[in-house]
């Protein structure tokens, strides 16, 4: 939950500094007033300094999540914390000298966006998960992926990020040009996200393992996936992402060489355009939901499917065909999408923050296809995006010309 709450009491609004930490100062008068408040319907406060605070050490978290949300409101900081140094320490300050990454997050409010310091690159090694209860914005500071890499240590086998959204309506979590690398844990190596709404824009992962949901495990939440790249992934059960009655957009987003069933959709709904994935001789997609739930679905849209080697599948259950899709070399994604050597080239890097798969010349997904609205997402970074109404041409793929498609 967020480490400050605003208390709105009929016509009065105050803090509660530190639920997580409850065995801080809680202010007993407002306690007080606050019951009065919820019979009288009056307005029963006047100024916090008036208050006599003491100590209560039974109250926990889960007392305060269970009373009236009408009465705990997060009220956006629009604060920026900067990161200055890549230990990962937790002393409980966070200031211009001395912030770890754990720190900005522990003492960041509602709607804080942390930031890195233009110097810092290399490694930040988590001890363990990092827990995040308010609505932030992770932004990277470099150019390129290998600027500067978080990193989970694996010795104490638990995700790096962990976005607690279960009693946290609109809890958002957003991770622009990040890289999160050997991450290991039981499910989510990189990322366990419940309940919450996460965005992923230009991030690269890269190593991470799990039993399942080697990259990303999504328990009833939302993810958008635009413009990122997942690099030797792996997992017993879905090697990048399991989804688990949740929602996940894939845009314009690559897969190089990652493990079994890549994609795995427990319940819920998975959509995927414009991306490409490319394995050694795994599965890529599994929609165990199947027919057994039409609200379970896989769909793909204007993607690339392939495996190096021939393969058992490509697809394990039914995955819908919105058009422009090429698989190859088996038809097991459905027999509406054209099996087609997409000829792809290696993974490189085109100058954007995240590594690309290439195309060669000969390459049917050259212009192979036409994009739309359903792309606008992958069109972060030209300006044109909110222009953008009528069809255009494009590579069936991650892959575009520079500039066209946020590369």
């Amino acid at each position: 939950m967020p480490d400050r709450f605003y208390l709105k009491i009929i016509g009065g609004v105050y803090s509660l500094h530190s639920p997580s930490k409850i065995t801080t100062m809680v202010v007993a008068t407002l306690i007080n007033l606050l019951i009065i408040g919820l019979f009288s319907q009056q307005s029963v406060v006047t100024a916090l300094p008036t208050l006599t605070p003491i100590s209560i050490n039974t109250i926990v978290p889960s007392q305060l999540q269970n009373m009236s949300t009408a009465f705990f409101t997060p009220i956006p900081s629009n604060r920026t914390l900067i990161v200055t140094k890549l230990t990962d320490t937790n002393d409980g300050s966070c200031d211009a000298q001395d912030c770890s990454l754990r720190e900005a997050v522990t003492q960041a409010d509602w709607g804080t966006t942390i930031k890195f310091a233009e110097t810092l690159k290399g490694t930040i090694a988590l001890d363990k998960e990092i827990h995040i209860r308010v609505s932030i914005s992770i932004v990277g500071n470099g150019t390129h992926s290998t600027d500067l890499t978080i990193e989970g240590q694996n010795k104490n086998k638990t995700s790096m990020f962990w976005i607690e959204g279960d009693n946290l309506p609109g809890l958002s979590v957003s991770l622009t040009n990040i890289t999160l690398a050997n991450g290991t844990s039981i499910s989510g190596g990189a990322i366990i996200n419940e309940k919450g709404i996460m965005f992923l824009n230009d991030c690269t992962f890269r190593n991470n393992a799990a039993t399942v949901g080697g990259v990303i495990t999504n328990n009833f939440g939302k993810v958008i996936i635009a413009n990122s790249t997942f690099i030797h992934n792996n997992a017993s059960y879905g090697a990048v992402i399991v989804n688990n009655s949740g929602e996940v957009s894939i845009i314009n987003s690559t897969f190089y060489e990652n493990g079994d069933s890549s994609i795995a959709n427990t319940a819920g709904t998975i959509k995927i355009v414009n991306s490409t994935f490319q394995n050694k001789d795994a599965e890529v997609i599994e929609n165990l939901g199947g027919l057994a739930n039409s609200k379970n679905t896989v769909s793909i849209k204007n993607s690339v499917i392939v495996a190096n080697t021939k393969t058992s599948y490509l697809c394990k259950g039914p995955v819908t065909d919105n058009g422009g899709d090429l698989q190859f070399p088996t038809k097991d994604c459905g027999a509406t999408i054209p099996v087609k050597d997409p000829k792809l080239g290696s993974l490189f890097d085109d100058g954007s923050f995240t590594e690309k798969i290439n195309l060669e010349p000969e390459s049917p997904a050259i212009n192979g296809t036409m994009c739309d609205s359903e792309n606008l997402l992958a069109l972060l970074k030209t300006p044109q995006a909110d222009q953008l109404t009528t069809p255009f041409p494009c590579n069936i793929g991650a892959y575009q010309v520079k500039g066209t498609f946020g590369n």
